[in-house]
């Protein structure tokens, strides 16, 4: 693999490590605090709002939300708050709402209002993001195991005797 790919897949693994611990952390997190963070314009206001297991991206446009200037509102933390209704009563199945492995889509579109709320659960982030992490750190830790011990780092044979080329699968030794 050339280096400027590896350092990609490296970053990118990386990246997915990240997420997946965050996303792990503020899931558990999540039943014992409620976090928001509000984004508002004129007309237009945008949340993201985390807790119950999950976290909501929301977007709602409507002229009655008078904003005089933009704001910004991270919101904190709400510790042993009462919580907000369960999503049944949030987001109601009036034909609005899709619903799948926990992910919760729903839109309504009236005259003066145009709201979207999309709901994901972190067991779901969790899971995705460690995908990644999960299919190439281990195979990085066999292929330094075998460099460490003398061997093929593709195919595992004793280049001991012959460190130029590996006999078995013809990979030269210095090869990546």
């Amino acid at each position: 693999m050339p280096p400027v790919r590896r350092r990609l897949l490296n970053f990118l693994t990386l990246l997915s490590l990240l997420v997946c611990v965050a996303a792990a952390a503020l899931w558990v997190r999540g039943y014992w605090s409620h976090d928001y963070f509000t984004y508002a314009r004129p007309g237009l206001r945008y949340y993201v709002d985390g807790g119950r297991g999950s976290v909501e991206f929301t977007r709602a446009e409507s002229p009655s939300v008078n904003v005089a200037r933009r704001e910004l509102d991270f919101g904190g933390s709400s510790f042993g708050a009462a919580r907000p209704p369960s999503w049944g009563a949030m987001y109601p199945d009036d034909g609005n709402r899709t619903a799948l492995l926990g992910v919760i889509y729903y839109h309504r579109a009236q005259p003066g209002l145009d709201f979207r709320a999309l709901v994901l659960p972190f067991w779901l982030i969790t899971a995705a993001a460690g995908v990644a992490p999960a299919v190439v750190i281990p195979r990085r830790l066999v292929v330094r195991r075998r460099l460490r011990r003398g061997l093929c780092r593709s195919c595992g044979y004793d280049l001991r005797a012959t460190p130029g080329r590996c006999p078995e699968c013809g990979r030269a030794a210095g090869a990546s």
